[in-house]
């Protein structure tokens, strides 16, 4: 029942939890780390640019993994190497 979407669990009409596949629960997860890390990155974009303060990219992958873990920033250098590669 879950492969077609999630499935809401209600008490006398009341709703009281979700179940959904976990394929599906892990890449919300992974979509929701992604736009936090975008938002993050916005963040320090737009004080940098109203500080004139930029910092190194090497750097900012550092403060990220601070933050988030080393998951997400190999995450991104595997696509930007995937992606320099293609272009």
């Amino acid at each position: 029942m879950m492969e077609n979407g999630p499935v809401e669990l209600v008490d006398r009409n009341n709703p009281i939890g979700v179940l959904v596949n976990v394929e599906y629960w892990n890449h919300m997860i992974s979509e929701l780390r992604r736009a936090r890390l975008l938002v993050m990155a916005q963040h320090i974009f737009e004080r940098n640019n109203r500080a004139n303060s930029w910092i190194e990219y090497n750097e900012l992958l550092m403060r990220l993994e601070e933050h988030h873990g080393s998951e997400i920033i190999d995450q991104i250098r595997q696509k930007l190497l995937k992606e320099s590669n293609n272009g």
